[in-house]
């Protein structure tokens, strides 16, 4: 595993539009095992659920993104969307382990401060959508009684 982690780093570097085809084509083996495992409406229903849905939308995203530069054959929108598609299959790869939606809400809060501040640095402003706020904020505090003498 460790010569399979290093070439692929070395991939990257390298050619990454090769690196980013090849991640686009895993994920999307990855996704039709699901489908071939558990049966088309089955799966359908579970990738479009509610707390599914913020997972799938992050992770087709970016998967477009980052095919469509690979496609294109753009070393450096390769890299950068090849990255970015990385870091939200990982998200979403956390969120179907048991306990593993904790962590994926903190890499996903995580991964859009880092895209906030690498958008703010070409002077472009992005505002977290309101259900990802809602998603990764925590809960609020429970209501407090209070008791009057009498």
């Amino acid at each position: 595993f460790l010569l399979q982690s290093l070439t692929s780093v070395v991939t990257m570097v390298v050619n990454p539009v090769g690196f980013t085809t090849n991640l686009c084509f895993g994920t999307a083996l990855f996704k039709a095992s699901f489908f071939a495992l558990h049966g088309p409406s089955a799966q359908t229903r579970s990738v479009l659920s509610v707390e599914r849905l913020p997972y799938t939308m992050l992770t087709f995203s970016t998967l477009a993104a980052a095919l469509y530069v690979a496609l294109d054959n753009k070393r450096f929108g390769s890299l950068v969307f090849g990255w970015m598609h990385l870091a939200a299959f990982l998200v979403d790869v956390c969120s179907h382990v048991k306990g593993g939606a904790h962590v994926a809400k903190w890499v996903l809060s995580r991964y859009l401060a880092l895209l906030r501040f690498i958008l703010g640095r070409f002077g472009i402003r992005y505002e977290t959508p309101g259900w990802i706020k809602a998603m990764t904020a925590p809960p609020p505090p429970p209501k407090q009684t209070t008791k009057s003498s009498g």
